[in-house]
């Protein structure tokens, strides 16, 4: 037992029975306070009562497991539901864990990439807490797609003048369009 155990003696009994009852103080978050009242009683009825005070603490941090790392395109969303899900946690003291987490953003390889840097954080009631990392590395690899105009005949004596032609991109709204002449 780790809390100990109360001890009684009598003059006409020589093992007097010993129960114990538990009740709470405080806030019953963190730390626990119980109140243990301890009762000795002789074979004749005859009793007699002791407190002790209990204080239960936790000094122990949550268990938090990330969603593994992932690779999205520029166009999707790096919400944590695209991700991968939220981290996980559990708690010997707290069933509920509270799970939060943080973003830091760098550049990545391209203009539109980017690397996520997700700081997840599990916090039980007695705030005890854990981080985990996941990195999300955003990329483009999706090409433009171009609409090129029809093609032509022209007489030598006509002025060429460049066609009008137009690109789009997943991740790039002004996609970079240069022609060569052969």
């Amino acid at each position: 037992n780790n809390t100990g155990s109360a001890t009684a003696a009598d003059n006409c009994d020589p093992h007097p029975a010993s129960t114990y009852s538990d009740s709470s103080a405080g806030t019953g978050v963190c730390p626990v306070t119980i109140i243990r009242t301890w009762t000795a009683t002789d074979a004749c009825g005859n009793s007699d009562n002791c407190t002790q005070t209990i204080l239960a603490v936790d000094n122990i941090d949550p268990e938090i497991s990330c969603p593994g790392d992932v690779t999205v395109e520029c166009a999707t969303s790096t919400a944590p539901a695209n991700t991968g899900g939220s981290a996980t946690a559990t708690d010997d003291s707290d069933q509920s864990v509270d799970i939060t987490h943080s973003d830091s953003t760098a550049a990545g390889t391209c203009v539109q990439g980017t690397v996520v840097t997700r700081t997840w954080t599990a916090t039980d009631d007695c705030g005890n807490a854990s981080n985990c990392t996941q990195i999300v590395t955003v990329v483009d690899d999706t090409a433009p797609v171009m609409t090129c105009p029809d093609d032509v005949t022209l007489n030598c004596e006509d002025d060429v003048t460049p066609p009008t032609v137009t690109a789009t991109d997943n991740c790039d709204n002004d996609a970079n369009i240069t022609y060569t002449e052969d």
